[in-house]
């Protein structure tokens, strides 16, 4: 793999503070779809969630731009994905690195095809690059990224990969927060105690209130890391920033207080 671009490397870069802006989980992926397709030079940019490559299904979850929510890409993906080249592929293979439509196909095959010719008719887009994302739980999700005029670079496949790496992890965090998150609601409504103290009163960051919340399952930093993906010394260092935040000076002090204040449920 070559060395990546000063771009390929900001778009990485934005990628991820935009996802760690944002302190809530589900709507990480509709982030991820706008931002997937700016990066990757494509047109349009949607996920499925749930892919079973065993009998061809999945679930729509996200798309941008917004212009193509008249299109009917559940309804396309049904009726295409059973003999689309990438579905087919992926499920044969089992090798799930990003790929293009013209991997496995040659481009008047791929027009002449009805799938080839229903996307260009319904989109305008003849180009497809798959990027799928093996998600906590075993559930595989699967980013499909169009565009009209050019296929996709090598730079673009070589980004693709980079993201898909980053993704893997992103979703491991957001799986842990929405946990949190769910804890969350439902002190709210009253199953749980109060919330006293929001995070963000305290300056805890979604990526810390993660961390918090697997350390207040007992999780050791080496666990933690690789629950998340990340190193030791990250975790680490979200810990030593915890302690500041809140006051304390160990693991133990740091849960009780983030219990009491409503940070996180008993």
């Amino acid at each position: 793999m070559s060395e990546m671009s000063a771009r390929g490397y900001r778009k990485i870069l934005d990628l991820i503070m935009a996802l760690l802006d944002c302190p809530n989980p589900p709507a990480w992926w509709s982030l991820v779809a706008r931002e997937l397709a700016d990066a990757l030079h494509g047109d349009a940019s949607w996920l499925y969630r749930g892919v079973d490559l065993e009998i061809n299904t999945a679930k729509l979850e996200a798309f941008s731009p917004e212009v193509i929510e008249r299109v009917p890409l559940q309804s396309l993906l049904d009726t295409h994905m059973p003999r689309h080249p990438i579905a087919r592929y992926y499920s044969a293979t089992r090798n799930l690195t990003p790929a293009t439509v013209h991997d496995f196909v040659g481009e008047r095959t791929w027009r002449n095809s009805a799938t080839g010719s229903e996307l260009r008719s319904q989109l305008g887009l003849s180009r497809q690059l798959a990027l799928p994302v093996p998600a906590a739980g075993g559930e595989l999700r699967a980013f499909l990224v169009s565009k009209s005029g050019r296929n996709f670079s090598f730079s673009d496949r070589e980004l693709a990969q980079r993201i898909q790496a980053l993704l893997i992890r992103i979703d491991r965090h957001s799986s842990e927060l929405q946990k949190l998150h769910e804890s969350r609601i439902g002190r709210q409504s009253g199953e749980l105690p109060t919330v006293n103290m929001p995070a963000d009163d305290v300056g805890v960051t979604p990526r810390e209130l993660t961390v918090l919340g697997l350390l207040a399952e007992g999780l050791t930093a080496k666990a933690i890391a690789r629950r998340l993906g990340i190193t030791v010394r990250t975790v680490t260092k979200h810990q030593e920033k915890l302690y500041r935040k809140l006051g304390t000076q160990d693991r133990l002090s740091s849960v009780l207080l983030a219990h009491d204040i409503g940070l996180i449920s008993r």
